[in-house]
């Protein structure tokens, strides 16, 4: 009996142990004193600071920043923040729609992606500009690509 105290005691302080030093995520204070004042706590500008900090942009292979032809991928969320949530806005959705979708433009053209960042009462944003090649280059891309695939071999 006394064992599975001991047990317990121990499992009780494990937990709170993993609570203090874990956080407890992103979560809100409010100061409902004068009816409307909200504080964002620390925990949930760090969330968002964290995120911002680590975020990127998803290529398809062969692609990067300087040379978009495929759909890209856009995060709406965090496996080591969950609470933490993305949206995602294009200054050119004809070209790259909020949801990374591609379609090819008839020339170069540079667009500009904003993630906002949000947790709780904790907001901020992050933008990336993306250079989608057009339509002539994207296919010029691929006979080079189909070029150095070539293996052409001769029988004896």
């Amino acid at each position: 009996m006394k064992n599975l105290s001991l047990i317990h005691a121990a499992a009780e302080a494990f937990l709170l142990a993993a609570v203090l030093f874990c956080g407890t995520g992103c979560q809100q204070n409010d100061d409902n004193s004068n009816g409307n004042n909200s504080v964002v706590s620390a925990d949930a500008a760090d969330a968002v600071a964290a995120v911002k900090n680590i975020l990127a942009i998803g290529y398809a292979a062969g692609d990067s920043s300087a040379s978009v032809c495929k759909n890209i991928t856009l995060a709406a969320t965090n496996s080591s923040y969950t609470s933490v949530a993305i949206t995602w806005s294009s200054d050119k959705t004809d070209v790259i729609a909020d949801d990374g979708t591609v379609t090819l433009p008839d020339s170069e053209t540079a667009v500009t992606l904003t993630a906002s960042i949000t947790c709780e009462n904790a907001a901020d944003t992050k933008s990336f500009v993306l250079t989608v090649i057009g339509k002539k280059a994207a296919n010029d891309k691929k006979v080079v690509a189909a070029k150095s695939a070539l293996a052409v071999t001769y029988a004896d």
